[in-house]
């Protein structure tokens, strides 16, 4: 789970249209949803959104984990 600015567009044909979503985080959020199987938990959820989240899980762990094709390591609450 990840939180930003993001593209969301019908693209294509009249006759072939399709919905989709563009932008770095969507990117970023498919990434994190990879970390999941290693940390065998269910929801790997960024700062960005866990700062924006109104109530937070108690059983949380947290952790710093670099992100593919970012820079800088990440910080990543897995519950």
């Amino acid at each position: 789970i990840h939180s930003g600015e993001l593209v969301c567009a019908y693209v294509g044909a009249e006759d072939r249209c399709t919905f989709t979503v563009m932008g770095d985080v969507v990117n970023v959020a498919a990434r994190l949803q990879e970390t999941t199987k290693q940390h065998q938990c269910v929801y790997a959820i960024s700062e960005a959104a866990w700062a924006e989240m109104s109530v937070h899980p108690e059983n949380a762990d947290k952790d710093e984990i670099p992100i593919r094709g970012k820079e800088l390591p990440m910080c990543v609450y897995y519950v």
